[in-house]
């Protein structure tokens, strides 16, 4: 995860000086990193490191629904104002409330479709074990429209969860 302060209605990049702030308060996290593992797993990710200087937190993921989560919980904005309560007082959000300041989270999607890709290999022999009554769909016999086993995979995956 790639962190970066933001400001305005537009979500700018913030001035040097404010992105700063940020490396120095994850440095500190970097001393203490209770509340940044227990963040991250409540998130459905696996804490690794912190990189204060490119201000990055690297995670990982060990199933398919700890991505399916994680990935959800990105789309929905909601990674940035956890980030932001963790990082940084009320005292700094009182100041900035005019400026719209906030945190956002930028997030490698190659690397997250990778991690996807294998966990759909790895896990879905399993599912479409479960699947059985569904095996139709991955049989060239019997369905002319099975180019893309990867979308029937996940939906069934969808599905069960």
């Amino acid at each position: 995860m790639q962190l970066a302060m933001v400001e305005g209605p537009d979500r700018l990049p913030a001035d040097e000086g404010t992105q700063e702030v940020l490396c120095r308060k994850l440095c500190v996290l970097e001393a203490d990193l209770s509340g940044v593992v227990t963040l991250i797993s409540e998130l459905s990710a696996h804490f690794v490191s912190i990189n204060s200087e490119e201000r990055t937190i690297f995670i990982t993921f060990k199933t398919l629904e700890e991505i399916w989560k994680f990935s959800t919980y990105h789309k929905m904005g909601f990674l940035g104002q956890c980030m932001e309560n963790l990082l940084m007082n009320q005292e700094f959000w009182l100041i900035s409330l005019d400026q719209h300041s906030g945190i956002e989270i930028s997030i490698k999607e190659e690397t997250l479709n990778l991690m996807y890709k294998g966990f759909l290999m790895q896990e879905g022999k399993y599912i479409v074990l479960l699947g059985s009554p569904r095996m139709h769909l991955f049989d060239p016999k019997y369905s002319k429209n099975c180019n893309n086993v990867k979308y029937y995979l996940t939906v069934f995956y969808l599905n069960i969860f």
